[in-house]
């Protein structure tokens, strides 16, 4: 009997954790725990010395210079209130806001066993709850933008020219906000911008699409290498910054005291980085790890083959792997690929969404299959969370900060094992 009762517990209990609200539901009150500490130990411990926190703060103040919007609203309202908690409230309404929309989008696109994996997935959303400094860096305004630029590009779709030219317009607006905010914004507009073709193909204006969007990288780059700045920009930004809080010290500078610099020290630890087998192989499990959402959805809803048949003209079939292969340049020339890693696969997730709402499928007999099989049986469901446990563990091992907080991620599993094992 007793035994009985046990087992109902279980039951209802996996039954509802795995429910779809429950997971969001879950994730937003960690999401506002996450929010308290960050600004305990952000604010009230004045931990902004990190590059995470310091690279909010370039502005306009010596000079238009990459970068500089976000600091710039900063400092432009700092004598109104703290910069680091505008900065703070800036980043809990971004990360909210990209928690409820997406989730609406993603919801109207895939059903629930998947929405599961890509919520609870460490490589995907569980990512922006990994470390407090991720909470001042600017990844979360970029994702926001590209979110909101795929969601532009599926409404144009079918829509009337002049309707079409100005969610174009609402598109580019969008995409420069992210631009002058942070330049990686270059790697995720391809994707948005090819599902944005499909409107311009039915429009006959191809050719348009086409050029604008050449012209807008070409621009891009320009801008991002042209107005990397000066080493006499980043002292008059650190001064302006250092007349308005004492405590703000030169060993606090960080990524301001970065501009200007000679980046050759920095390929060449990157190039060490990235040369080092350890490294190679905590990238490559790190992106299988965060491939298995992506798998799930490519292999239940065919999206390989309702991608190529949403893609009505050559040219944009041919762009769909460069495309696609966009968001994960940075990986790269970046140390910090963890959150790279992230971005790419959520902006294919988003991309493969649009194209599901594009000619939406009945619910595949494999999902259907797994979810049945959820909703009767606890074993079923113990062993789905039990994976998840896992699967958290598993990124939580091979992609850790550094001991001592350095901007470099390295595989704590890996350096065990080169330090105890391969030795």
């Amino acid at each position: 009997m007793q035994d009985h009762y046990a087992a109902s517990k279980i039951c209802r209990l996996t039954g509802f954790l795995l429910k779809r609200n429950t997971v969001v539901s879950l994730y937003a009150l960690f999401a506002l725990a996450y929010v308290g500490i960050s600004l305990l130990k952000g604010y009230t411990i004045n931990d902004y010395s990190a590059y995470s926190w310091s690279e909010i703060f370039i502005n306009y103040e010596a000079g238009f210079i990459r970068r500089g919007l976000l600091g710039q609203f900063l400092y432009a309202t700092a004598q109104y209130m703290d910069a680091r908690i505008t900065a703070s409230l800036l980043y809990t309404v971004a990360l909210f806001a990209f928690l409820y929309f997406s989730h609406k989008y993603l919801r109207e696109s895939f059903d629930d066993i998947c929405l599961y994996f890509v919520f609870l997935s460490p490589a995907l959303y569980l990512f922006f709850l990994k470390e407090y400094q991720i909470f001042a860096m600017k990844d979360m305004y970029i994702l926001l933008s590209v979110f909101y630029m795929f969601f532009l590009a599926k409404t144009s779709i079918g829509r009337q020219n002049l309707t079409v030219y100005g969610l174009t317009g609402i598109f580019l607006c969008i995409y420069a906000v992210a631009f002058l905010i942070h330049e990686m914004a270059i790697f995720y507009f391809p994707l948005p911008f090819l599902v944005l073709g499909i409107a311009y193909y039915h429009m006959g204006r191809l050719k348009v699409w086409f050029l604008l969007g050449f012209a807008v990288e070409l621009l891009s780059l320009y801008v991002a290498s042209r107005y990397a700045g000066t080493t006499e920009q980043a002292q008059a930004i650190y001064s302006a910054w250092n007349t308005l809080y004492p405590e703000f010290k030169k060993e606090d500078a960080g990524a301001i005291l970065y501009i200007g610099r000679d980046f050759t020290v920095w390929l060449q630890e990157v190039a060490r980085h990235l040369s080092s087998g350890v490294t190679v192989a905590s990238i490559v499990i790190t992106c299988v790890m965060a491939a298995l959402p992506v798998a799930l959805i490519a292999v239940c809803y065919k999206s390989c083959s309702a991608t190529l048949q949403n893609m009505p003209s050559t040219l944009l079939r041919w762009l769909i792997i460069p495309a696609l292969l966009a968001p994960f340049i940075p990986l790269s020339f970046a140390q910090d690929f963890g959150r790279f890693i992230a971005h790419g696969f959520l902006s294919v997730i988003f991309f493969l969404g649009a194209m599901q709402r594009l000619s939406p499928q009945k619910t595949p007999t494999r999902i259907r299959t797994i979810q049945h099989r959820i909703k009767t049986s606890a074993t079923a469901r113990v062993a789905v969370l039990l994976f998840t446990l896992a699967y958290s563990f598993g990124w939580a091992v091979i992609n850790c900060p550094f001991p001592g907080g350095s901007i470099i991620r390295e595989p704590y599993l890996f350096i065990l094992l080169q330090k105890h094992v391969l030795q």
